[in-house]
């Protein structure tokens, strides 16, 4: 395969994670982060006919936040999901400090979004947690729900698209903790979710495995597995 640079004209950007994807409408949409201190997410719609790019939103703009005075949505770290038409996703901190830093106020936390590709027009669900990026986002399309884990706190949440209803379980990552700064343990980049019965897995830090029992509406341990298996090494 041979590799093509495309300039996105946007020159504070400088990474991406996971967000991107080729969808209906025959258009890749893409997110390029940042770590700029005043600079937010963009979203970007690539042409694979006419090889060309169009510049579809700085996401802090789109959510009314100004980037030099709080600290900025930096990030898109999860997926695209579509569904409905429409693209799903949660936004993320760049640069962190809790309380805000000597020249921002404090990030505002991540916002559960849409994004009708059909008409262009951006959805605000409303933030997960205060001071909390949404590190890791999935989606059960079945059930209309948008799932989640927050960094620095590794708190497991969920946004339900029918209600409207948000629940927080609080710190969910057995191992991991942010307490004055300081960070032990990590927080999974990936939550799986089952499509039979609407359960969502993540691994912790000793290696067990937790689950959010769907039916039950509960978080809990996954009795006798372990990512340390013998089978799995």
């Amino acid at each position: 395969l041979t590799g093509r640079m495309i300039e996105c004209n946007f020159p504070q950007g400088d990474s991406n994670y996971h967000a991107v994807v080729h969808a209906s409408d025959g258009f890749v949409y893409y997110a390029i982060c940042t770590h700029n201190p005043d600079r937010h997410v963009n979203l970007f719609q690539y042409d694979p006919k006419m090889c060309t790019v169009h510049t579809v939103a700085d996401i802090g703009k789109v959510l009314g936040e100004d980037g030099t005075k709080a600290i900025p949505q930096g990030k898109i770290h999860s997926d695209l999901f579509e569904y409905g038409g429409k693209l799903w996703f949660g936004t993320h901190v760049g640069l962190y400090g809790r309380g805000g830093t000597k020249d921002h106020g404090p990030y505002p936390g991540g916002h559960f979004m849409s994004f009708d590709i059909g008409t262009g027009l951006f959805a605000d669900l409303g933030i997960g947690e205060p001071e909390e990026g949404l590190v890791t986002v999935a989606m059960d399309p079945d059930r209309g729900r948008l799932y989640a884990l927050t960094w620095p706190s590794a708190i497991f949440l969920y946004h339900d698209l029918k209600t409207g209803r948000k629940k927080s379980f609080g710190p969910s990552v057995v191992g991991h903790s942010y307490v004055n700064t300081v960070e032990t343990g990590g927080v999974p980049r990936s939550l799986a979710v089952d499509p039979r019965d609407g359960n969502v897995y993540w691994w912790n830090m000793d290696e067990t495995v937790s689950r959010y029992d769907y039916s039950g509406d509960r978080v809990e341990l996954v009795k006798g597995q372990r990512f340390d298996r013998p089978a799995l090494k």
